[in-house]
């Protein structure tokens, strides 16, 4: 309970001959003001306290604080005198561990770490060299949470070698010699060389050598694939200039022939014509129209870009609605994949050295 301030008086009052005539005993009592303490710990009130004007805190006022996983909690200490409401807030700090890198026994790094931290490549001191051993650190890829201790392993190299060669096309551009077992590093891969209009990179191999291998470059045009939702403004046919159309009808087998002779005794005869219709501009076609017994069956719309490269085919397969593919190219100009909107290949294609196809691969491939 709140003690008050007392003051008290004695007052006496007489006559005019002197004689006391009353007494009076005044008692005075005065409440001090009193103020709220809080204790807030990460936006939560863990404590209200009401102390008189004056109060200072003493260490038992102090709540426990409430525990946060990775950090050390400890109060704002207010050691001043209380003349008003007052908040004491917790302060927490991240916990901190030390990552020990050791080596045959001998510590080659020590560095401390924030709860929750993840090694980088670069937190990796390089490997001591150990006589007739090839050394590499055991990775440690979880979160830290208390102290760790990273240590090297050593294990006796292959004798066994394998060349590693980095072409673009036919030139070689770098080889280098490898033990079998080799994991390639990205300092490994040499400068792609520049190609104007083209972004290079690497095929990168990612598991370990055990043979000999070829890493090749390959070359994408900077133009990005557009939204199959917004196309791109391309060169095509114009109603006014001249086109030329061509129709093409697809040859029947001698054999087919044979078997379909009305000659032929025995058995119905049956006939299917297949035609394809091409729209040319200035030597492209920019339309095939494919018809099976004068019925459409395929319609394939090739569009341009302003070089006159193939860019894109929109193509509509019967009732189904027409779907957009687009044309990537290598540096001679060939066609080596046909891909959708969204990038994935619907037809792949591989050449030789003087641009004949090799290869052709997917459900679009013709």
């Amino acid at each position: 309970t709140t003690q008050g301030l007392t003051d008290t008086a004695l007052t006496y009052a007489y006559d005019a001959d002197g004689i006391r005539t009353s007494k009076t005993y005044t008692v005075e009592t005065s409440v001090p003001a009193q103020y709220t303490v809080t204790f807030v710990a990460d936006g939560t009130t863990v404590k209200t306290m009401t102390v008189d004007d004056g109060y200072v805190l003493v260490s038992s006022d102090y709540p426990t604080i409430p525990a946060k996983t990775g950090y050390t909690g400890a109060w704002q200490q207010h050691t001043a005198a209380i003349h008003a409401d007052v908040t004491v807030q917790a302060v927490y700090t991240v916990k901190q561990y030390t990552v020990t890198f050791k080596a045959w026994k001998t510590t080659v790094k020590t560095m401390t770490v924030p709860y929750n931290y993840v090694l980088k490549d670069s937190d990796y001191p390089a490997v001591p060299p150990r006589a007739g051993f090839i050394g590499s650190w055991q990775k440690y890829a979880s979160p830290i949470r208390s102290n760790v201790t990273v240590t090297a392993s050593y294990t006796i190299p292959s004798t066994t070698t394998y060349t590693v060669t980095f072409k673009v096309k036919l030139i070689t551009v770098k080889t280098m010699t490898v033990p079998d077992g080799y994991v390639l590093k990205n300092s490994d891969y040499p400068t792609v060389p520049p190609m104007t209009g083209y972004i290079g990179s690497w095929n990168k191999v990612t598991t370990p050598i055990h043979a000999d291998t070829t890493i090749t470059a390959r070359y994408v045009r900077e133009d990005t694939i557009p939204d199959p939702g917004k196309p791109p403004v391309v060169v095509m046919a114009l109603p006014e200039e001249p086109v030329e159309e061509a129709v093409l009808v697809e040859p029947i087998p001698e054999e087919a022939a044979a078997a379909q002779s009305p000659t032929r005794s025995g058995g119905t005869v049956t006939t299917q014509e297949i035609r394809h219709d091409y729209i040319t501009q200035n030597g492209r076609v920019v339309r095939e129209t494919i018809t099976t017994d004068n019925t459409t069956t395929a319609v394939m719309d090739f569009i341009y870009d302003k070089k006159g490269n193939p860019f894109a085919l929109r193509y509509k397969n019967g009732a189904a609605d027409a779907v957009t593919y687009y044309y990537i190219l290598n540096l001679q100009g060939d066609v080596v994949k046909l891909v959708t909107g969204s990038g994935v290949a619907v037809a792949t294609y591989t050449y030789d050295a003087w641009g004949n196809i090799l290869t052709a691969t997917g459900d679009l491939t013709v």
